[in-house]
């Protein structure tokens, strides 16, 4: 076996390289998310996570006593927020506090220092800000909260689940950890005169803390959802069921993503690592056929030579396998995890070694040693006295294409090649599939690449092309909103989280209302752009997909904290990655009875970034900012198609060879006579050339396809609040070509080129 495997490395390497990579890619995305799963689910299981939140101007004691008194709460638990800063003898930094009397929800993680207990005195501050700032318990930090300054001795470190994906403002698009601070104290230490409760967070007793709801458990949110709302007299009151909250449901829409980019991947490079055993071992059986005959013939059984060839691809695959694992969840896997770090606070997480993981050891390794017996079966199963004569040459015509007039005008190495792909049909087939699965993942990693590249650009170029978004705070009434409009000639957008309700389905969506102006605009999923009905609304695809909802039917919504519904007919189906609802114009929304409260003003006048200080304004963006928001958040998924985009083009080029070594094996003897016959090299190079282009070109073109539907489902978001679109350019279908065409070309050049060593001789021994 050692010997074999010395003198067939090349072909065995690349069953190694398959497996390897197969099981690199899957224990690096599978170990990542699996451990961002499991470790989620145990943080937010330690500490209670919470299931609803409710949010309105002031609860009470007595509202608190309410909604612990329906029989499916378990926990309830008042919260008063407000945002200050840290006062540094250099520096300020914002900070979002919180003010309890109880830790029951979503309780405290303590990291060190003391744990909070109520009438405690002192501060807990997060983890991320002690590290960036080198805070410890016991320094005391200054602080100020509109203009009242005053100081807290720090008495712990601490996570907070409520603050698992936080951003302290709106001047961040994207969680900034130990950019600023968030931290928790007793309501003794409120600053202000009469503290106000706006948060309270509720625990269910019919839920548990995995990842994505069941049905049931769906149900049973919805069913507190109205019975805290029948209880609860607030005219402001915004109900927030776990699976609509910021943090849950970006995990697990992270979560989901890559779970649909391990589905996906591995299996191809499984798929073609078995083609490639069977590639290999059929050319290795071909070559040792005499070997083979003596063995059967010296009383070896069939099952001993069998088990012998099998371990050939068993020890290969094996530790292709192995290798692959180790080495995927160690680089790739590692460097995944720590990137989530950047926009989730989880203290447990890292990579996890999975049960897939394990046992996809085993099934690569037992399809690959199936794959190897199928290749050696066919030989096998003959006498010693036939396996001992050299292989007679395989007999066929080219099929239906010689009985028809057109053979009589093609070339001989046309003529010659159609009767070797008609001789020769499974080991053609492979080849396809091959190319075929190859230029596929190339077209898909070029084609994500290309989306990643461009992110942002659709959305603040055509759809949000101002120069400058400038939001009102919440603080602000409309009238600032007006004044800031007229000030930079820009144009007002409404931009509200409302509950909206179809026959079947009840789900938090954006509704926006768009004032007069062309720097908000819509398009449809061929990129036209959409006028705003008169007398209705348009609504996103994936919003119409999420409601069961159809163009023409009528759907119901509420602002937070109201108890009137409004009703609105669909008109039309937009097209956006973000902004997921219902459009309509201020006009329409007017006529509703609905108030025109806008807090996004879009302007191509230049703003000065110093209008962020001022109270009534919570951010400025510019477009080049947006931008870079959005390729930073995709930075992750940068980096992982980039790795896929190596792994398809190393794949290229092993299946390519392989594909390329058993045809140029089977066809030694037709290339000797050739020869014999007195054809120039160059010319026989060419002849073989020409059906390795045909393969190779039918294999990419159908592979083109193949791509567009991988892509479609690599980007195709399971979270409601997100959508793909696919704008995808000339380019990666010509790259993915392309490079098929030139890995072609290259190997086969090295292959057609040992054809002048052909021993002659040799070659055409056979059966007379």
């Amino acid at each position: 076996m050692l010997r074999d495997l010395r003198q067939n490395m090349v072909q065995f390497i690349a069953i190694f390289i398959m497996c390897f990579f197969a099981m690199f890619v899957l224990a690096a995305l599978d170990s990542y998310t699996y451990g961002a799963s499991e470790t989620v689910e145990r943080y937010f299981d330690e500490t209670d996570y919470v299931d609803i939140v409710l949010n309105s101007e002031g609860f009470t004691e007595g509202d608190r006593t309410s909604v612990l008194s329906l029989r499916e709460v378990e926990n309830v638990q008042l919260k008063a927020y407000i945002t200050g800063r840290v006062l540094f003898p250099d520096h300020e930094k914002k900070i979002g506090m919180s003010f309890i009397q109880e830790d029951t929800v979503s309780r405290l993680f303590l990291i060190d220092g003391v744990p909070w207990k109520p009438g405690s005195s002192g501060i807990w501050i997060d983890d991320h800000f002690a590290k960036k700032e080198h805070l410890a318990v016991g320094d005391t930090m200054n602080l100020r909260y509109e203009n009242i300054t005053f100081s807290e001795k720090i008495m712990g470190i601490i996570d907070s689940p409520d603050f698992f994906y936080f951003m302290v403002d709106e001047t961040y698009t994207e969680p900034q950890f130990g950019d600023y601070c968030y931290a928790y104290m007793d309501v003794r230490e409120y600053p202000g005169k009469d503290i106000k409760y706006e948060r309270m967070n509720v625990k269910l007793n019919t839920l548990t803390h995995e990842l994505g709801l069941s049905d049931e458990e769906f149900d049973a949110l919805e069913r507190a959802k109205m019975d805290i709302m029948a209880v609860l007299s607030k005219s402001s009151l915004t109900v927030i069921t776990k699976q609509n909250e910021s943090g849950y449901s970006n995990i697990w829409g992270d979560v989901e993503s890559n779970t649909i980019m391990t589905s996906t991947f591995p299996p191809l490079f499984i798929l073609v690592a078995l083609l490639g055993v069977m590639t290999t071992m059929t050319r290795l059986m071909s070559r040792q056929r005499m070997l083979i005959g003596a063995l059967k013939a010296l009383g070896f059984s069939r099952r001993t030579i069998m088990l012998h060839y099998m371990s050939y691809v068993i020890f290969t695959a094996a530790w292709g396998c192995v290798a692959g694992s180790v080495v995927g969840y160690n680089t790739l896997g590692r460097y995944l995890s720590e990137d989530m770090n950047l926009y989730y606070s989880n203290p447990y997480n890292a990579p996890a070694v999975t049960p897939r993981m394990v046992y996809m050891n085993f099934v690569i390794v037992v399809f690959a040693a199936l794959m190897a017996y199928l290749s050696c079966r066919k030989l096998l199963v003959q006498n010693a006295s036939d396996i001992l004569r050299p292989e007679p040459p395989a007999t066929a015509g080219a099929g239906l294409l010689e009985k028809t007039p057109i053979w009589n005008f093609l070339s001989f190495a046309t003529k010659w090649n159609a009767r070797d792909i008609s001789r020769n049909r499974i080991r053609t087939v492979l080849g396809i599939l091959g190319v075929m699965l190859c230029s596929g993942l190339m077209l898909t990693s070029f084609g994500y690449n290309e989306a990643l590249k461009n992110g942002g650009q659709w959305q603040y170029s055509e759809l949000e092309p101002a120069a400058y978004q400038i939001t009102i705070s919440d603080e602000a009434n409309a009238a600032t909103a007006y004044d800031y409009a007229r000030q930079y000639d820009g144009q007002l957008v409404m931009n509200q989280e409302v509950e909206m309700k179809s026959e079947e389905v009840d789900r938090m969506y954006k509704l926006v209302a768009v004032g007069a102006g062309n720097l908000f605009r819509f398009e449809d999923e061929k990129f036209r752009f959409l006028e705003l009905p008169e007398d209705g609304a348009l609504i996103s695809a994936k919003a119409l997909s999420v409601m069961h909802s159809r163009v023409g039917e009528k759907l119901r919504f509420r602002l937070p904290g109201k108890r009137d519904w409004y009703t609105i007919r669909i008109r039309g189906v937009y097209k956006s990655e973000d902004t997921q609802g219902i459009a309509m114009s201020r006009r329409v929304l007017e006529e509703l009875g609905v108030e025109f409260n806008p807090k996004y003003i879009y302007t191509n006048r230049t703003v000065s970034d110093d209008i962020v200080e001022r109270r009534e304004v919570a951010s400025v963006f510019s477009k080049e900012r947006n931008i870079e928001a959005v390729r930073r958040a995709n930075q992750t998924m940068d980096d992982v198609v980039v790795t896929i985009m190596v792994v398809a083009i190393v794949v290229g080029v092993v299946v390519t060879y392989n594909m390329g070594v058993l045809s140029f094996m089977e066809k030694i003897r037709e290339i000797a006579t050739l020869k014999v016959l007195g054809f120039p090299t160059n010319r026989i190079r060419w002849i073989l050339q020409q059906q390795n282009l045909f393969i190779t070109g039918l294999g990419t073109i159908l592979g083109m396809p193949l791509g567009v539907e991988m892509l479609k489902s690599l980007m195709d978001y399971p979270e409601p609040t997100s959508d793909y679109v696919l704008q995808m350019s000339i380019h990666p279908y010509m790259r993915a070509f392309l490079l098929s065409f030139i890995l072609s070309v290259v190997v086969n050049a090295f292959l057609t080129s040992k054809v002048k060593d052909i021993d002659m001789v040799e070659a055409l021994k056979g059966v007379e």
